[in-house]
């Protein structure tokens, strides 16, 4: 394949955990000229269209995200590869390289295929289905400084209709400010950062589905403001507060009839420095931590007259029934050269879990 591969650090963990993330771009040089720079990009990554990309080049120029160009022209000729981006006299060139690869697209695929035998090691049943299908947009607006993410599912469980009747394929739809590493706030819908196990990608997962505990307990995602803040006390030390209020009713939710809101926050504690590549949320030592390496976290959530049976999530509760919860979390994970050990503790409290018909509100603790 032709461009640039950023970074090592993908391929090092997809030989060495069997999963990793490999970051191209394109091979793109700056021509300066006497009315206007040029971006000239000589090599696309393996699978890139070179007509859809100058095409998708052309919609960002007519959606006004790139208003830095002025033209894209294809002159590639038997010599090789040659797509001229003309650049504005009045924009910056390496302004406008940089959103150019700050427009990324990905996806998520896991397929899973499931046979259950009898006794005698017959065939009974056979189960073949897409467990996950997402697509992500992300990038930044007008400065790297203000981020935003888009995710989208498309298997039937991110697509099940809501009990209010609303549509559910969008996962994330999140605009943030990251003045500096330091700290950040959010607005939108986004996950919930309420324990580890909530936290984790996916992607990142040991097993092809999240824990009972985790499902019974957590909040899943929300919409609402956010804000994170990273913070070294001293030497190794470091800690990480998170704080959220939003809905309390859930992702696509749109609309409450209660007057509450769902609070949320959380710390997390690094008393012997930080995970490599975000370690803490993954359940393997797949990088080796060379020295021991631990997060002490906590969390809770105080869900102000919610309309669910969970919270964020569950079947509705009946017209004009409301309930408020109280949910707490604690993690604690230990690395060191390869062992890993995670511990997770997470509980709700609802004074009256029990509704008309067969809803009810899971009230009680788990570990795992």
């Amino acid at each position: 394949t032709g461009a640039y591969i950023m970074g090592l650090q993908g391929i090092k963990d997809a030989y060495e955990t069997g999963r990793g993330r490999i970051i191209m771009r394109a091979k793109a040089d700056i021509e300066a000229h006497d009315l206007h720079d040029k971006i000239v990009v000589t090599e696309i990554p393996y699978g890139v269209n070179k007509a859809q990309l100058i095409e998708y080049i052309a919609e960002l120029m007519k959606d006004g995200k790139l208003d830095g160009i002025s033209n894209a022209n294809d002159e590639s000729d038997r010599e090789g590869m040659r797509i001229v981006i003309d650049v504005k006299r009045d924009a910056n060139a390496r302004v406008v390289l940089n959103k150019l690869f700050k427009m990324t697209i990905r996806f998520r695929m896991q397929n899973q295929l499931a046979m259950d035998f009898d006794d005698d090691f017959s065939l009974e049943e056979t189960q073949a289905q897409v467990k996950r299908l997402r697509l992500r947009l992300d990038g930044f607006l007008y400065s790297p400084k203000l981020l935003y993410c888009i995710q989208l599912g498309f298997t039937p469980y991110d697509t099940k209709v809501l009990p209010n009747g609303n549509n559910n394929f969008i996962r994330d739809a999140v605009v943030c400010y990251r003045p500096s590493d330091t700290w950040n706030i959010a607005f939108g819908q986004t996950t919930v950062k309420s324990s580890r196990e909530n936290i984790k990608s996916s992607s990142a997962m040991q097993f092809s589905n999240a824990s009972i505990v985790n499902s019974e307990f957590n909040p899943d995602r929300d919409f609402g403001f956010f804000g994170e803040y990273y913070k070294r006390l001293f030497g190794n030390f470091n800690v990480t507060a998170n704080a959220a209020v939003t809905l309390g009713e859930g992702r696509n939710w749109v609309a409450s009839k209660s007057k509450g809101f769902a609070y949320t926050g959380r710390v997390e504690l690094f008393p012997l420095g930080r995970f490599k590549a975000s370690g803490e949320v993954i359940e393997g030592d797949f990088l080796r931590e060379q020295s021991v390496k631990l997060m002490l976290a906590g969390a809770f959530s105080y869900n102000d007259r919610t309309t669910r049976v969970h919270g964020q999530c569950g079947s509705q509760l009946p017209d004009g029934v409301m309930a408020s919860m109280k949910q707490y979390y604690l993690d604690f994970v230990l690395k060191y050269r390869g062992f890993a050990f995670c511990a997770d503790f997470m509980g709700r409290i609802c004074d009256k879990p029990l509704y008309s018909g067969d809803l009810f509100t899971y009230a009680g603790k788990g570990v795992n």
